[in-house]
């Protein structure tokens, strides 16, 4: 409930700071302010243009489009489009719209606020992918460890000294 009252309090915040000049989108806006139940499906983020469901509300002198629906794979120009989508999505409880503003301050107020929630469908960057090949070596590396020095205590226990060189030595080839 407590997300939902940020959420309502930073909606205030953009329609008390910046009016948007389009009357149908500040229609939109004020139905959200209306109903803060419906704030549940709203999630405040960036790049929502690979959301499922994304709304980017442009101020004109920035873009000429004041709006741009993003659904699935289709995008469209016209508010009455997305307000029809939500409000369906809303009966339906189906999935949450993620909604980004292309004003300065936007990113950085929401983050303040807590209510700027990380786009989970943003590809992933090549650099992610490089820390995630680097986790996944050390942990392979951790476990190929204790794989070895499970054999070599199993091998101290039946006093195999053969088999403790191979694994000592096995062990340390893993190190490098």
């Amino acid at each position: 409930m407590e997300d939902i009252q940020d959420k309502h309090l930073f909606l205030n915040w953009i329609i008390l700071n910046h009016p948007h000049p389009n009357r149908e989108i500040m229609i939109f806006l004020a139905y959200l302010q209306m109903k803060p139940s419906e704030l549940q499906w709203i999630e405040f983020s960036h790049d929502v243009i690979y959301a499922p469901r994304g709304i980017k509300i442009a101020y004109p002198p920035l873009q000429d489009q004041a709006l741009v629906y993003y659904k699935e794979d289709y995008i469209y120009h016209r508010i009455d489009q997305a307000f029809h989508d939500f409000r369906l999505n809303s009966l339906k409880k189906d999935q949450p719209f993620y909604l980004e503003f292309d004003i300065a301050d936007y990113q950085l107020e929401a983050m303040q606020r807590g209510v700027l929630k990380e786009n989970p469908f943003v590809p992933i960057q090549m650099k992610d992918l490089d820390q995630v090949n680097q986790s996944l070596d050390q942990i392979s590396r951790q476990a190929y460890k204790r794989i070895i020095m499970n054999k070599i205590n199993d091998a101290l226990e039946k006093n195999n000294y053969d088999k403790i060189d191979r694994w000592i030595d096995q062990y340390r080839s893993g190190l490098e």
